[in-house]
């Protein structure tokens, strides 16, 4: 569960690498996405999230790339953002995720 918030490659990867089923990362993944592209803009407009970058962030860092495709029905700059941080998120995880297990013990 821990490399959910990536996108379905590096995921995979970061399952494997430090012992997760790949299978139930994928699922997990996929579900998130989803989810995120289906319901976010509508949880984003209750908060009253207007800001195109704010909206663009909030997508790409939850919903990968489903909702980056989904931000990018909304505005050219919320995909844009959303798409910075499918990658920002990529390198993040993929960084601080061993650290965390290192830390952790696990």
């Amino acid at each position: 569960m821990e490399p959910k918030s990536v996108t379905a490659p590096i995921a995979i990867e970061l399952s494997n690498i430090n012992g997760g089923i790949s299978a139930i990362t994928v699922v997990s993944v996929t579900i998130c996405g989803m989810l995120g592209a289906s319901i976010g803009p509508a949880i984003l407009n209750l908060c009253k999230i207007k800001n195109p970058i704010a909206r663009g962030s909030a997508m790409g860092c939850a919903s990968h790339g489903i909702g980056t495709s989904r931000a990018l029905e909304e505005s050219a700059i919320e995909g844009a953002v959303s798409g910075l941080c499918i990658a920002l998120m990529g390198v993040a995880t993929s960084v601080l995720m061993p650290i965390f297990n290192r830390i952790a013990g696990i």
